[in-house]
């Protein structure tokens, strides 16, 4: 078999983000020991490309694309708001990197708001629990209100901005409550 031409140093290799968020993939292709360099291309490395394979429920999908040259022998890719996890690898002189993983993790979300109201004396009204998915709060003045926000996954912290139209807000930050307390 023949010596590779070229070593692939890949950047960042396996990774995890957030929902979103942007990743950039680099690669530096190094001239492999004993590789004879190419009359003319002395340390120019011409092209580099990127296959991304998404799993999705019983069928891949592979999607190859050029690298950006960002440098005589480096490239990168920018995979702009990435929203499902994928394989990938490079490739570049003929050789191809390991396959690695970019894992996506699932950004918290509101579940569901509940609302409990207590009205004040005048009005006669039972107190009331409503469920919410906007948390929109529509009561007279004097009525106390318990929020209570069910998140799609735990958190260690949560804020609750608080906004009426008027030209300031409130933002109150939220305490933890065991589930069905």
């Amino acid at each position: 078999p023949a010596l590779p031409r070229a070593i692939l140093h890949v950047e960042p290799g396996n990774v995890t983000v957030a929902q979103g968020e942007e990743v950039t993939i680099g690669l530096t292709v190094e001239p492999a020991p004993g590789a004879e360099a190419v009359e003319g291309q002395e340390g120019k490395v011409e092209r580099a490309t990127i296959t991304r394979r998404f799993t999705a429920g019983i069928a891949d999908q592979e999607q190859t694309t050029e690298m950006q040259h960002t440098g005589t022998r480096a490239f990168q890719s920018v995979v702009s708001g990435v929203e499902q996890s994928f394989a990938y690898r490079v490739s570049s002189e003929g050789v191809d990197s390991p396959t690695y993983t970019v894992t996506v993790q699932a950004r918290p979300a509101v579940a569901g708001v509940e609302l409990g109201y207590e009205f004040p004396k005048y009005t006669g009204l039972a107190g009331r629990t409503d469920k919410s998915r906007d948390g929109a709060i529509d009561a007279v003045v004097g009525t106390k209100v318990k929020v209570t926000v069910e998140a799609t996954q735990g958190l260690k912290t949560a804020r609750l901005e608080i906004a009426d139209n008027a030209p300031n807000s409130a933002v109150v930050d939220l305490l933890p409550v065991a589930a069905g307390s």
